[in-house]
């Protein structure tokens, strides 16, 4: 099964723009094409096998509103179309499984109430959560994953003046409550993840982009982050700045920590 999009008439009319779902045998040969219209533009980026042997096709439609929003199909083994959903909380989300009964929502959307964007659905489609988050850099949200604790891992970029773009991870519990986010910078021009998978011992594989340092094109860029998101073991990195943070003789204990943390100041 392969799902993406085609633009039948090659940008002169978006309206063509339709998803598609490819079905083919183990060597590649093709046995359907299916295509699905809601009116205008639609794309998916996802695809999530469901319990019940059939599938999600997760992307983005303009059919509903003009402008990109989450859209959702559910398909049986055959391709046939059982139901469709669109999100308007979302721009451009993609999906990813949580657990047998929920998806992961992971996008942005421009909003008063912050760019950054998750959510949980059912596998009818209906929301279970949606959480807004104003982070510096308004981050944009990509790839989704659950990890073993059941707690949700995204990844994306954030755009900050002075910095240029960086790629952004957050870590949120099972009902959306964040429990930390980190931004990497590999240099001043364009850099961003894209998809992250979760290693054996609990830390974090994460791919993305980076500009090459004379600005000519973008490499691939492969960061290795602890259970933390931290590059640097419990994220202290030697340098100018935290020899002056030492200075204020300021201690914390334990480390690594679990549930509590504590602060030992020299004064009151």
């Amino acid at each position: 099964y392969v799902a993406g999009a085609r633009n039948l008439y090659q940008g002169v009319d978006p309206d063509t723009f339709d998803g598609f779902l490819l079905i083919l045998t183990a060597n590649g040969e093709l046995v359907d094409f299916r295509t699905y219209d809601e009116g205008e533009r639609e794309y998916f980026n996802s695809l999530i096998p469901c319990a019940d042997g059939n599938y999600f096709f997760g992307g983005a439609t303009n059919s509903f509103s003009g402008q990109p929003e989450g859209y959702l199909v559910k398909v049986d083994s055959l391709g046939n179309k059982l139901w469709s959903k669109n999100y308007p909380a979302f721009a451009e989300p993609y999906f990813s499984s949580f657990s047998n009964n929920k998806l992961i929502v992971s996008g942005y959307k421009q909003s008063a109430l912050g760019r950054t964007v998750l959510g949980m659905v059912d596998t009818s489609g209906a929301l279970i959560w949606t959480k807004n988050y104003s982070f510096s850099g308004s981050p944009a949200l990509y790839r989704s994953i659950c990890t073993r604790k059941k707690d949700i891992v995204a990844v994306g970029i954030a755009t900050i003046a002075g910095e240029g773009n960086s790629g952004f991870i957050l870590n949120v519990d099972s009902t959306g409550e964040p429990n930390w986010h980190r931004r990497y910078n590999y240099n001043e021009d364009t850099d961003f993840f894209y998809g992250v998978i979760e290693a054996n011992d609990g830390s974090f594989l994460v791919n993305g982009a980076a500009s090459d340092t004379d600005g000519t094109g973008q490499n691939l860029w492969l960061v290795k982050l602890d259970s933390m998101g931290c590059l640097e073991p419990n994220c202290w990195e030697v340098g100018i700045e935290d020899a002056k943070a030492n200075e204020l003789g300021v201690s914390v204990f334990p480390n690594p920590a679990a549930e509590w943390i504590n602060f030992k100041l020299p004064v009151n």
